[in-house]
């Protein structure tokens, strides 16, 4: 198991003060000085500045996955790939693409999603109906 320094837990289990840090994100984020927000969430702004750079909700972690693309060749295949994906809330980590070999390109992708209702699956299965793709295989989620 690798080392990590996030771990993912129910907020129920937690002291309230770590869900109205999240609330006072939301709210800063709608508008809101970080006086007005801590007032009505109920937290002191001294726990808010203690934890505001620690305490994020899961969603707005990016789930990195590695894909392998094989698309049949043509002159616009990989920008008409690339328009593809941006219709979805995806990253772009790495793109490595191969020479064209027999009208195949081969592309390597380090992907993450920051929609957290769309999952590797979903778009791996998107991108499969792609009539351009010849195969989309998934060698790892992070």
């Amino acid at each position: 198991m690798k080392n990590s320094d996030f771990i993912l837990i129910n907020k129920q289990v937690l002291p309230d003060h770590f869900a109205k840090v999240l609330a006072v994100k939301d709210l800063i984020g709608n508008g809101e000085n970080v006086t007005t927000a801590c007032k009505k969430v109920g937290l002191s702004r001294s726990a808010y500045y203690k934890y505001k750079d620690d305490v994020f909700p899961a969603s707005s972690v990016d789930r990195r996955f590695i894909i392998i693309v094989k698309l049949a060749y043509s002159s616009d295949v990989l920008i008409t790939f690339l328009n593809f994906l941006s219709t979805f809330s995806v990253k772009i980590y790495a793109l490595n693409q191969e020479i064209p070999v027999n009208n195949v390109l081969f592309l390597n992708l380090t992907l993450a999603i920051t929609d957290q209702t769309t999952t590797p699956f979903d778009l791996i299965d998107s991108i499969a109906k792609l009539n351009y793709v010849k195969n989309v295989k998934l060698l790892g989620i992070e």
